[in-house]
């Protein structure tokens, strides 16, 4: 990770699943419920949803179907069902702890904050309008563009240079992209990325604190 920056931190760009919204296990259960379904399915499963860098759902299925020789309308049928599953379950599940806080405080703070996702764009924006969530964001970031690739899109629209933004995610690609764009970086809650990082894994959003990372601006 790029250290040592002066700038002051002016946007704060968050992962989506298991950062703002406790749906991490969601996406594994009705993963490995619809595998379940086809011999061994649970096991092979398992072994997709454990690799690093994750997988999307797409690359899921299309490895699933390879697998079991599907047909394209049984592909379909299963890519669906999945979305709509998920969909109405994240709309249901419950938000990460201190969640509603921190984005206020930053908002008032005058923070540009953005989110990143490995969620199809459109089905992000759609959860997002449903929970109420989407007021506080300046831009939405999804699938079919990687991480980096979004990152790259929120510097240049905001008009940000890497020193000045913070990503805050759980997962191992959050990091990796944040110190490949030179960004700081928070994990929280269940990360699953190295220890290299030098900030403590937080287990509440109230805890953030961006004078960690820049000396001055107090939070």
């Amino acid at each position: 990770m790029n250290r040592g920056k002066s700038s002051l931190i002016k946007g704060v760009c968050f992962d989506f699943d298991g950062t703002l919204v406790d749906s991490n296990n969601v996406k594994k259960s009705v993963f490995i419920d619809l595998a379940s379904n086809f011999p061994d399915g649970r096991i092979f499963m398992e072994t997709l949803l454990y690799r690093n860098p994750p997988l999307d759902r797409f690359a899921v299925f299309k490895l699933l179907s390879e697998k079991y020789g599907l047909s394209e309308e049984h592909h379909n049928s299963l890519l669906a069902e999945f979305t709509a599953t998920v969909h109405q379950r994240i709309v249901d599940a419950s938000l990460m702890p201190g969640v509603l806080h921190c984005l206020n405080h930053l908002t008032n703070k005058k923070i540009l904050l953005s989110i990143n996702s490995a969620t199809p764009e459109p089905e992000l924006n759609a959860i997002l309008m449903e929970m109420g969530l989407s007021r506080w964001f300046h831009e939405i970031k999804g699938r079919p563009a990687s991480k980096s690739e979004n990152l790259d899109a929120l510097l240049a629209n905001q008009g940000l240079k890497p020193s000045e933004v913070l990503i805050v995610g759980d997962g191992a690609d959050d990091q990796d992209y944040a110190e490949l764009a030179g960004c700081h970086f928070q994990p929280v809650f269940s990360f699953r990325g190295t220890s290299t990082v030098s900030h403590r894994t937080l287990d509440n959003l109230k805890k953030l604190h961006l004078a960690s990372f820049n000396g001055s601006y107090l939070f």
